[in-house]
């Protein structure tokens, strides 16, 4: 039999000692693992179910979210088209107020007849006979109260034909040769033809304008493109003649 020395003993003992030591360590390292093993999956399944909850509650926002941001932009496509709309209708309005304010009424109105202009002024306007080789072209009734009568001579090349403006109304208070005719600052001149007093004014080397009264009425003729003398001619042989017979 071996015998120890107390020294040997006290070594065994220590070395017993470090490997219970040491297999308790193990063990405890051992039982940590698998304490930690045996918690992994709990823990995995524990995040795996809080996961799938906050997904959810993350769906859940969005889906909440995603309405409001519909309606909000369903609200600001609303308010861009009735912007536009709004933007589109004011220009019509405008337009449409500027017509309004621009529609006055024309003054001349033109006629088809020498008839329907005598029927709507209750007397028969001075006219050019056809031997004066003249064409009527166009009839207007201004204010509702003066006969116009548009005259082109039959000959020549047509843009230099001589054109005539015959106007008749009954005389009234204030009427003059320019209100009448309408040519304003003219120089006019008194002249006599056959008994009548004529004002004539000459507006340049191929324009002329007449005005005078006779039996309570007032006429007067414009016309371009001929010389004083063929005016002159025009206006005495033919319009003062038929005043002074069938006007007095």
């Amino acid at each position: 039999m071996n015998f120890m020395s107390g020294k040997q003993k006290w070594l065994a003992l220590a070395a017993t000692g470090c490997l219970l030591l040491g297999s308790g360590q193990a063990g405890a390292a051992s039982a940590d693992m698998e304490a930690a093993q045996m918690a992994a999956p709990a823990a995995q399944e524990a995040a795996a179910k809080t996961a799938p909850a906050a997904t959810e509650a993350e769906e859940a926002a969005a889906q909440t979210e995603a309405p409001a941001d519909a309606e909000l932009q369903a609200a600001e496509t609303a308010s861009s088209g009735t912007a536009a709309a709004a933007e589109e209708s004011a220009p019509d309005a405008e337009e449409s107020g500027a017509v309004a304010s621009s529609e006055i009424p024309n003054p001349m109105v033109p006629y088809d007849s020498y008839a329907a202009m005598v029927e709507a002024l209750s007397f028969h306007p001075l006219y050019f006979p056809l031997s004066s080789g003249l064409e009527l072209t166009d009839r207007y009734i201004i204010g509702g109260t003066t006969a116009e009568l548009h005259y082109t001579s039959r000959y020549g090349q047509e843009e230099k034909r001589a054109r005539f403006v015959v106007r008749t109304a009954l005389l009234s208070d204030g009427m003059n040769a320019e209100t009448f005719s309408g040519v304003y600052g003219a120089d006019w001149q008194m002249q006599q033809l056959g008994a009548t007093q004529v004002q004539i004014a000459e507006l340049a080397s191929d324009s002329f304008v007449a005005y005078w009264t006779r039996g309570g009425y007032a006429f007067s003729v414009g016309a371009d493109q001929l010389n004083r003398w063929d005016f002159v001619r025009q206006l005495r042989d033919n319009l003062i003649d038929l005043s002074e017979h069938y006007y007095d």
